[in-house]
């Protein structure tokens, strides 16, 4: 197992060119995109661990990390002036089928989980377009959030919600 050991100026440095939705990602935070990027790649601060590569260990030493996603395989090129990990994008996300989300979530709270897949959302937005109260919409926002699926942000007088990586884990089913 390939360990590669981040220091705080290596995660300022890391680069993402991806053939996916980066700035989805993004917001979840760096640890949910890296453990979201392969089966085979786990994340745990400061470590981020490849299974089935060659067992050794890797200190980046301030150079950051670039991430590809458009690769075939995976692969890692530590020799290069900032490293670059060669990831296969993970597969097209599939929705899961409308009843099995509202069955376990509830029909509104799973309408809410899918209008965020496609984009971060004012509690405002998902109260218009679920046609509930904007208090109804904080509510499932709030469930949403507790169970990790949501992340919440304020800007202004506006509350800003998107999902996790663990709620784009679950709307893939």
């Amino acid at each position: 197992m390939l360990r590669v050991l981040f220091d705080v100026e290596d995660l300022a440095r890391t680069r993402f060119a991806t053939a996916g939705d980066q700035a989805s990602w993004l917001r979840a935070g760096i640890g949910e995109l890296l453990n979201a990027l392969h089966p085979r790649v786990r994340w745990q601060a400061p470590v981020l661990s490849i299974r089935d590569l060659p067992d050794h260990a890797v200190r980046l030493g301030g150079r950051g990390l670039l991430v590809d996603s458009t690769a075939r395989r995976l692969r890692f090129v530590p020799e290069a002036a900032q490293p670059v990990l060669y990831c296969p994008a993970a597969p097209p996300v599939k929705r899961c089928p409308a009843d099995a989300l509202s069955d376990v979530l509830g029909r509104t709270r799973a309408e809410i989980l899918r209008l965020l897949g496609d984009g971060e959302r004012s509690t405002a937005e998902l109260a218009e377009a679920t046609r509930i109260s904007p208090s109804r919409a904080s509510q499932c926002a709030t469930a949403l959030r507790a169970a990790g699926l949501v992340a919440t942000r304020r800007t202004g007088r506006s509350v800003r919600h998107g999902l996790t990586g663990h709620g784009h884990r679950v709307l893939r089913g």
